[in-house]
């Protein structure tokens, strides 16, 4: 009877620290995905001779007037190829089992996809869509075409990502470690969205 006690708790206190690794885990790809996505447009920026670059902690400023029009797509583009890397990798390190860090990491990449859903709306209800600022539409602008193109692929890469993350880790593990990893997902971007705008303040938010 004793023994039944002690391996009922040293599987509980196994599946508990189990959750926290995973939500731990989560969280710190969560906040990765934000500042990698955004590292990549300072560096291109920087490497294109774009001028007053300046990272912050959801947005890279840059003087659009500095740099050429191609440069100018390649720095906002570069933001999406940057999630489609990551959930490249993500799928290549999980591809057998879910594992924490990298599946939250393909979900969060997947997830920032979403951003371009309300344009897509906006568009097809012939509604004013002057107040979208995202790489896709800075790139489309830049290169002179229409960003439905871009905005398309980027939401097919939402559904085909986070559909994918999340379901191999319950189909791999379990509903109860999908759905930690996901709020630590969400977790770690709020946290970023607060700690990062201490450490690099300003700009206007995530892009």
């Amino acid at each position: 009877m004793t023994h039944a006690i002690s391996t009922t708790k040293t599987k509980d206190n196994t599946g508990a620290f189990k959750a926290i690794h995973w939500f731990l885990a989560a969280a710190l790809a969560g906040a990765f995905g934000i500042v990698f996505h955004e590292f990549l447009h300072y560096i291109t920026a920087l490497l294109l001779g774009a001028a007053d670059v300046s990272f912050h902690w959801g947005y890279v400023h840059h003087d659009s007037h500095s740099v050429s029009n191609g440069s100018n797509a390649a720095i906002a583009i570069i933001g999406p190829i940057s999630t489609y890397v990551m959930m490249a990798v993500a799928w290549w390190y999980s591809r057998n089992a879910a594992t924490p860090f990298f599946s939250a990491l393909g979900f969060t990449a997947a997830f920032r996809n979403l951003a371009v859903l309300p344009f897509l709306i906006k568009t097809m209800l012939g509604a004013d869509t002057a107040t979208f600022f995202f790489d896709e539409i800075r790139a489309a602008n830049a290169l002179g075409v229409s960003p439905i193109g871009f905005a398309l692929i980027s939401l097919s890469m939402f559904f085909l990502g986070t559909v994918y993350f999340s379901r191999q880790t319950k189909q791999t593990h379990s509903w109860v470690l999908m759905l930690i990893m996901i709020a630590g997902t969400f977790a770690g971007i709020y946290a970023w969205s607060i700690f990062g705008a201490m450490l690099f303040p300003g700009g206007h938010g995530f892009n």
